[in-house]
């Protein structure tokens, strides 16, 4: 997929993510929106995940790089209850684990069943 499709799908969904009862919880430092970070992640692994699942560099380069923007235990916290929410209420089971498979060191767990507090 070239930049601008790429570009153009990421703002997409990051539009149009909020009309389907997002929270837009914010983080903590004022960095990421929680549909934005959802938006990322599920751009560069939707389609990847929908095929046997699959877990290309594109994916995990964007899981890492959602985790690297969390700084605070706080942050973390929020989250791991974006990605709970993402898994929960739209249904993406195939997130869950993804950091690890992915083997991020110290990434927040994607995990519906996580307590966030310890994330």
């Amino acid at each position: 997929m070239n930049k601008s499709i790429f570009v153009v799908c990421i703002s997409l969904l990051v539009v149009l993510t909020p009309t389907h009862n997002a929270k837009m919880m914010i983080y903590p430092n004022g960095d990421r929106h929680c549909a934005m970070a959802q938006g990322q992640v599920l751009s560069a692994c939707g389609l990847q995940l929908a095929n046997d699942g699959v877990h290309p560099g594109d994916c995990c380069y964007v899981i890492n790089d959602v985790n690297r923007e969390v700084q605070t235990q706080q942050a973390r916290i929020w989250l791991c209850k974006c990605f709970q929410e993402a898994i929960k209420v739209y249904g993406y089971t195939k997130l869950i684990g993804m950091p690890e498979k992915c083997n991020i060191p110290n990434a927040v767990p994607f995990d519906p069943n996580m307590d966030c507090a310890q994330a």
